[in-house]
């Protein structure tokens, strides 16, 4: 991998600006990255919010039932 970036880094002067945004590798970087940071981290923060959930809901008191009053 850092052998691409110095790749990249040594020939960017030759290789026009649009070129190297529109390679196949660059755009994959781009759009995989975020997808995978956010698929990795997805799960642990599902798992973090039901716990937290789980622990308001033993703390919050619990609401009285309501009666409903129909109208006659």
């Amino acid at each position: 991998m850092c052998a691409f970036w110095i790749f990249v880094a040594g020939n960017y002067g030759r290789v026009h600006k649009g070129a190297v945004w529109q390679t196949a590798l660059v755009r994959t970087l781009l759009i995989g990255m975020p997808l995978a940071v956010v698929l990795i981290l997805l799960p642990k923060i599902t798992l973090i919010m039901y716990l937290v959930l789980l622990i308001i809901s033993f703390f919050a008191p619990d609401r009285a039932p309501r009666r409903h009053y129909h109208k006659k």
